[in-house]
């Protein structure tokens, strides 16, 4: 089984075959989102609540619990999917 975390504010995703793995997957995506938003400019759309309705319906996705914050202790808005 492989999990897939959303994190919703900085339109990113990550994989992993345990919660942990995909948590710190997480971490690192949204990380380098802030690295790209600090370094050049590049502004980030969030997901919109359509585009997150079309996904669950197109996998069929069953819902998990992780709580991820980033390595500044901000809570990162986190739906994650096995």
């Amino acid at each position: 089984m492989e999990y897939v975390a959303i994190a919703l504010a900085f339109n990113v995703a990550a994989r992993g075959r345990r919660l942990s793995e995909v948590k710190e997957n997480l971490v690192e995506a949204v990380e380098a989102v802030n690295e790209g938003i600090e370094e050049d400019g590049v502004s980030v759309e969030p997901i919109s609540a359509e585009e997150l309705i079309e996904f669950l319906r197109e996998t069929s996705a069953v819902p998990c619990s992780v709580r991820a914050r980033d390595r500044e202790g901000v809570p990162l808005q986190v739906f994650c999917y096995a």
